[in-house]
Order: C-alpha cells, then structure tokens, then sequence
C-alpha cells in the first residue's frame, strides 16, 4: 500500500514539477528521471541496511 502510494508520488513529482534535460516541452526520453530514480532507490537500499544493523 504505502510503497504504490510512494511511487505514484514521486512518479507525479517527476512527471509535473522536475526539469528535465531536454529541450523540448514533448520530447519522449528523459535521462534525468530514470538516474534520480535509480539514485534513491540506492540511497533508501543502503540506508535500510545500516538502520537494520544498527
């Protein structure tokens, strides 16, 4: 539940408030959301594990 709820956040985050690189109000691929995404899943991952083990 939360984790549907957390994405659709961030999907309508990066769907209607970030900048994206392109130039182009419709340009059909943007890089900035796909490393944004991957960065926090890393960042979230890593800081699970070190609350876990604390």
């Amino acid at each position: 539940g939360l984790v549907f709820v957390g994405f659709l956040v961030l999907f309508f985050i990066e769907k209607f408030v970030m900048v994206h690189a392109c130039g182009a109000h419709d340009c059909d691929y943007h890089t900035i959301g796909v490393a944004a995404f991957v960065g926090l899943s890393i960042h979230s991952m890593m800081a699970g594990i070190a609350l876990g083990s604390a």
